[in-house]
C-alpha cells in the first residue's frame, strides 16, 4: 500500500469511525483477530498434518519411510513459523527511578493511575530525552503478556512546572486508561507488533513467505483501519490529563513543548555539540551542564524567538504522516488557549525539583553514560574537523591568489565555510556556485541544485519569500534532490500560514515518497523467478579496468555482469556481478575459500567501480552475488544474457 493510498483509506474511514464508535471498534477488534487467526491456521494446519501422518503410520503400516521424512519436513515448517514469527521487544533504555529515588513521583503515578483505571508501572525509567513515554513491552511477542514502562525525561523535568508535568504523565498514562483506553492500547500494540514483525521478514524463502505474503496484505490493512482509533485515543488521552492536572496545565505544557525544545536546542545544544571542533574529548557534563543552563531568558531576553517557535507550532497541520494531531487541533480539542507564560519557573518550581531530590546524581550518570557512548565518535569528528580546517584554509588560500576553483572544489569551500565559519559568508560562495555554467555539468547538476538548496534553506529561515524560487530550482536542475527540496517547502509554507500551498507539497511528497520507495523495493531482489536481466551496457573502454582488477582475484571461477531490468528510475542502472568459485567441486574447505573469494572480489570491486560511477547517472548500484554449484539452476537466466560472461575461469 502506497502513502497516498493509505491516507486515502484513512480519509473515508474516519467519517464511519465517527459515525458509529462501537460497530467501528468491533470491526477493528475482529480485523485484529485476524491476524492472530493467520498464524494459529498456519500452525495448527501443520500439526493437523502431522497429527494425520502419524495416524497413517500407525494404523496403515505401509509407506512409513516417506511418512516420517513428511513429518520431518512439516515439524521443521512449523518450527520455521514460529521463529518467522517470534518478534522480540526489547526494554527501553534509562535509569531506574525506585520508590526510595523518587517517592513524590511514585506517590503521583500511582494517584494517576488509580484514578484513570489504568495498570501498574513494572518500572519507572529516566532518560536524556526531551519526552516522556509509556512502553507496554509483550513478553511473549505477538501473543502478549505485557511489562509496563513510564519513561521520563531530565530535560523536559527541567523545563515544565510540576502540574505541567503532571499532564504529561497523565497523558501517556491515558493510554492504558481503562475502558475505551484498553482497547486503545491493544490496537497500539498489535499494530506495533504487526509492523515490526513485517520489518523482520526480509526472506522470503520457506515459512517466511507464507508469514511475509499474508502480513504485507494485513499489516498496511491494519494500520489503516486502527489509524482513526489512535488518532481519537490521542484526544481522549489529553482529555484524561486535563481532567487528572487540569486544564491550564495540559495547555500549557502542550503549548511549552516546542518553546523549549526550539531554546535548549539554540541556546545549549547548538553550542554544545560545535565544540567538537575545539576540543578532542567530549564534554564530561553535558546534562549537568544542562541543569545548571538559565531558564529564564527564554521567555524575557529571547521571548520574541520563543513566541515564533509557538506560532510555527500552531501554525501545524494534522496529517495521516502520524496518529497524533497537530497543536492547535489539541488546543481546540480542550477548549483552551496557547499563551505564553510571563516567565520561565524559578529552579524551585520545576518538576525536577518536585520530584528527583538527588537530580544533580542522576544528572552525573546520564554525563557517563554521553560519554561512554560518544567518546569515539567525538575523537574521530575532532579529528575530521582538523583536517577539514586545514583544507578550508587551503581552498581559501588558493581563492585569495585569484584562483577559480574547479566544480568540486568550489562546492568544498562553500561547505566547509558554512561549516566552520558562518552562513553569511558562505552565501555568497553557494550563489557564484549556482550562476557557475561550467558547474551545472557537473555529477548531473547536483552541485548546482545543492547549492540552490542551501540558499534556500538560508532564505527560508529568515521567512524570506524569495526561498521557494531557490528551492523550487534546484528540484528543476537535479531530481535527486526532490525529497529534500519537498520538506523544505512544506515547512515554509507551513511557517507563512500558505495551507493550501503546504497542501500541495505534502501530496506531492507523498507521491514523491511512494516512488522512492517502489524504486528502492524493486532494486532488493537480485534473484529469483520474478527478477529478469539484460545486457550490461558498459563500453570496453569502462569494462577493461573492472577485468583485470577481478582477474586478479586468487580461486575466481567465471564472473559474469548484466543489468538488471527495473520500471522505476530504469536510468539509474543496477548492475549485478556474479561469480562461482574455481573448482568448487574439489574443495575440502569450500566455505572458508568462498569468504575469501567474496573478500577479494568486493575489495576489487570497491577500488575500481567508483570510477566507474563516476560516468554513470547519480544513484546508480551496483551488487554481487555467488554461483554456487546448488545455486547454478536459478543463475541459468543470468549467465545467458548475451555478453554476461567477462571472465572464464583459467583451466
Amino acid at each position: 500500500m502506497t502513502n497516498e493510498q493509505f491516507e486515502s483509506m484513512v480519509r473515508k474511514l474516519e467519517p464511519e469511525a465517527a459515525q458509529n464508535p462501537p460497530a467501528y471498534r468491533s470491526k477493528v477488534l475482529w480485523l485484529g483477530i485476524l491476524g492472530y487467526g493467520y498464524v494459529l491456521f498456519l500452525l495448527l494446519g501443520t500439526l493437523a498434518l502431522i497429527g494425520v501422518l502419524i495416524a497413517l503410520m500407525v494404523f496403515v503400516r505401509r509407506g512409513g519411510g516417506v511418512a516420517i521424512k513428511f513429518v520431518i519436513v512439516l515439524g521443521l515448517f512449523a518450527l520455521a513459523v514460529l521463529r518467522a514469527l517470534w518478534v522480540s521487544f526489547p526494554k527501553p533504555e534509562g535509569i531506574v527511578l525506585t520508590p526510595t529515588d523518587a517517592p513524590e513521583l511514585w506517590a503521583t503515578v500511582n494517584g494517576l493511575r488509580e484514578k484513570l483505571a489504568a495498570p501498574a508501572f513494572h518500572q519507572i525509567l529516566l532518560s536524556s530525552e526531551f519526552n516522556a513515554s509509556v512502553v507496554q513491552r509483550p513478553r511473549l511477542g505477538i501473543f502478549g503478556w505485557s511489562e509496563n514502562y513510564l519513561t521520563v525525561g531530565l530535560p523536559l523535568m527541567h523545563t515544565l512546572t510540576k502540574a505541567q508535568f503532571d499532564s504529561v504523565i497523565a497523558h501517556e498514562m491515558g493510554h492504558l486508561r481503562g475502558g475505551h483506553g484498553k482497547f486503545g492500547g491493544w490496537v497500539y500494540r498489535v499494530n506495533a507488533t504487526w509492523a515490526q514483525l513485517l520489518d523482520r521478514l526480509e526472506d522470503g524463502g520457506g515459512a517466511n513467505a507464507l508469514v511475509s505474503g499474508f502480513f504485507k496484505w494485513y499489516a498496511p490493512q491494519f494500520a489503516a483501519y486502527s489509524f482513526p482509533l489512535r488518532r481519537q485515543d490521542e484526544y481522549e488521552a489529553d482529555r484524561a490529563a486535563s481532567e487528572s492536572a487540569g486544564r491550564d496545565a495540559t495547555v500549557g505544557a502542550l503549548s511549552l513543548l516546542p518553546v523549549w525544545d526550539n531554546y535548549l536546542g539554540k541556546s545549549y545544544w547548538k553550542p554544545f555539540y560545535k565544540q567538537v571542533h575545539e576540543q578532542e574529548t567530549a564534554p564530561s557534563s553535558p546534562y549537568s551542564g544542562l541543569l545548571a543552563h538559565p531558564l529564564a531568558p527564554a521567555l524575557s531576553d529571547d521571548r520574541a524567538d520563543a513566541e515564533r517557535a509557538l506560532n510555527d507550532a500552531l501554525r501545524e497541520e494534522t496529517t495521516f504522516a502520524d496518529s497524533h494531531p497537530a497543536l492547535p487541533d489539541r488546543i481546540k480539542s480542550l477548549g483552551g488557549e496557547s499563551v505564553l507564560p510571563a516567565s520561565a519557573p524559578a529552579p524551585g518550581e520545576t518538576a525536577l525539583a518536585a520530584y528527583l531530590p538527588r537530580a544533580e546524581t542522576f544528572a552525573r550518570r546520564l554525563d557517563a553514560e554521553f560519554v561512554e557512548n560518544i567518546a569515539p565518535v567525538w575523537a574521530h569528528k575532532y579529528a575530521e574537523a582538523q583536517e577539514e580546517r586545514k583544507t578550508l584554509d587551503a581552498l581559501t588560500a588558493r581563492v585569495v591568489a585569484g584562483e577559480t576553483l574547479p566544480p568540486v572544489d568550489a562546492w568544498e569551500h562553500a561547505s566547509l565555510t558554512q561549516d566552520y565559519r558562518s552562513d553569511e559568508e558562505a552565501m555568497p560562495l553557494f550563489q557564484t556556485l549556482a550562476d557557475r555554467a561550467d558547474v551545472r555539468p557537473v555529477k548531473e547538476g547536483l552541485l548546482t541544485a545543492g547549492a540552490l538548496l542551501q540558499i534556500g534553506q538560508h532564505m527560508m529561515e529568515r521567512r524570506d519569500p524569495a526561498a521557494v524560487g531557490y528551492i523550487e530550482s534546484a528540484m528543476d536542475v537535479n531530481s535527486n534532490v526532490r525529497g529534500s527540496a519537498l520538506s523544505l517547502l512544506y515547512g515554509y509554507h507551513r511557517m507563512m500560514g500558505d495551507n493550501d500551498a503546504a497542501r500541495n507539497v505534502y501530496v506531492e511528497a507523498l507521491r514523491h515518497s511512494d516512488r522512492k520507495n517502489a524504486a528502492a523495493e524493486e532494486r532488493v531482489e537480485m534473484v529469483g523467478g520474478n527478477v529478469r536481466y539484460e545486457p550490461h551496457g558498459l563500453s570496453g573502454e569502462q569494462l577493461a579496468p573492472i577485468v583485470a582488477a577481478i582477474s586478479a582475484v586468487p580461486r575466481l571461477g567465471d564472473a559474469y555482469l548484466v543489468r538488471k531490468q527495473v520500471t522505476h528510475d530504469a536510468d539509474k542502472p543496477v548492475l549485478i556481478f556474479a561469480f562461482s568459485l574455481k573448482d568448487e567441486w574439489r574443495s575440502l574447505r569450500a566455505e572458508a575459500d568462498w569468504q575469501e573469494l567474496h573478500d577479494g572480489m568486493s575489495e576489487a570491486l570497491s577500488a575500481t567501480l567508483p570510477t566507474l560511477f563516476e560516468t554513470l547517472p547519480f544513484g546508480s548500484e551496483w551488487n554481487n552475488i555467488t554461483i554456487t554449484n546448488d545455486s547454478a539452476g536459478t543463475m541459468r537466466g543470468l549467465v545467458k544474457v548475451p555478453g554476461a560472461k567477462i571472465v572464464a575461469a583459467k583451466r
